[in-house]
């Protein structure tokens, strides 16, 4: 292990931001890829989906978030 150096990410919340709204970008265009792939009655849950997609992309890209606190009862 001698002569090995460790690296340290220190990744930007902006960078952060921008890989995080790139991936559901893409869960989206899944799911619209999805709508023309299932029956009627399926299509509208995969709209739901990429509407919900539309809603966290904006989260965001506004730094609307919210973090969900869970305590041990």
């Amino acid at each position: 292990m001698s002569g090995e150096t460790s690296t340290v990410l220190t990744p930007s919340i902006s960078e952060l931001q921008e890989d995080v709204v790139a991936g559901i970008r893409l869960v989206r265009e899944l799911a619209l890829r999805g709508v023309s792939l299932v029956q009627e009655e399926q299509a509208e849950e995969w709209k739901d989906c990429a509407s919900s997609c539309d809603q966290a992309i904006q989260n965001v890209t506004n730094l609307e978030l919210r973090a969900a606190i869970v305590a041990p009862m």
